[in-house]
Order: C-alpha cells, then structure tokens, then sequence
C-alpha cells in the first residue's frame, strides 16, 4: 500500500509463505511464490530491490535481512508519504515507516526497522537496527535504544533515556528510566467492567 504512492517504484510483486496467498487480494500484483523463490527472482534479475514488510515477527524479519544480505540484494526503505522527517534525520537501509510517523530533528535510524503507524521519534534520538515498535509510541527528545527491541503499542519514553539491546517494553508502558540489555518491561492493566450510574 505505501509503495503504491511511490511514482518513481514499480512493485513486481510478493513473496508470501501462506497458503492461499495467491488467492489474497494484492492490489492487482502478483503473488510470486513462496520466500524460498528469493534467491532464484534475485538470480534472475526479476526486481532490483526487496521490501521486508512483516510487522510482528522479529526473528523472521531479522532472517530475512540476513538472507538478502548474503545474496546481495539491495534492501528499500518504505516511506509513507505522509511521514515527517525534520531536518537531518537519517537512516540506514530496509526500514519501513508507516503512516503519520514523525522523525524529529537529527533522528538516526539504522537498519531493518518496522515503525507502525503514529509514532513519533523525537530530536536526537539514536535508534539501531532491527528493532520493532507498534503504533503510537511516543519517544522524546535524545532517547537511545539499542538493536532487536521490540515495542507495544502506545509506549511512552521519557527524555534521555537509553534502552539497551533485545528489550520487550509491553504496551502502555511509562518508561522511566534506562532498561538494561535483555529485560523486559511488562504492565499491570486491570479492566474493571462496570455498568454506569444514572
């Protein structure tokens, strides 16, 4: 769907390991076959660049990176036009940035990132590679977060704060402080369901 706003990209088409994925609506591209065929569209010169567009899988994204990697192919950056990226704001190379995202001034981002959409990265911030974050996560200003973190939706980062590498912040978390390497944030959400006084 982004790339279709993209004049100067023509999709070829898609890769997809399920099933009925040749019988999905693709917006009128073609399902190409299953990710085993990567390496030989690659060797036959079918596309010139590879988008990785899986969201939620982390282990399979970062995989995928590495096979396209070891065959050579380029990786595309994936820009929703209505995206805000301030003065000096810079990436690496693979990323995909869904709608309303806002990239704030001197924003570094590395490789192979998934931002959903609503999310905001604010002055400064210093953001590795292969990290996932859903939507509405909200990062101030000079946040640092290291490599294979995965975000929930609707998380909140205070100003100056590091987050080191293969972190899991639940959603709706508050983050306070730094997060050491290899810790996870969770939440404690109770639901009370009630019904309303007249």
């Amino acid at each position: 769907d982004i790339l279709i706003h993209d004049p100067g990209v023509r999709v070829v088409g898609l890769l997809d390991d399920h099933p009925q994925a040749g019988q999905r609506d693709l917006f009128g591209y073609s399902h190409l076959g299953p990710l085993t065929q990567l390496a030989q569209l690659w060797a036959d010169d079918v596309f010139d660049e590879a988008a990785i567009t899986v969201g939620l899988n982390l282990k399979l994204r970062l995989r995928l990176y590495e096979q396209c990697q070891q065959l050579g192919i380029e990786l595309a950056n994936v820009i929703d036009p209505s995206a805000r990226l301030n003065r000096y704001a810079r990436m690496g190379k693979g990323n995909l940035i869904c709608s309303f995202v806002h990239l704030g001034l001197d924003c570094q981002l590395g490789d192979n990132n998934f931002i959903a959409a609503h999310s905001s990265l604010d002055h400064h911030n210093r953001i590795g590679s292969h990290n996932l974050l859903g939507p509405g996560c909200l990062l101030s200003g000079n946040v640092t977060v290291g490599n294979r973190c995965t975000f929930g939706s609707g998380i909140v980062v205070q100003p100056n704060l590091k987050i080191g590498d293969d972190c899991l912040v639940a959603s709706g978390a508050v983050i306070l402080k730094d997060i050491p390497a290899a810790h996870a944030v969770r939440t404690r959400l109770q639901q009370v369901v009630e019904p309303i006084s007249s």
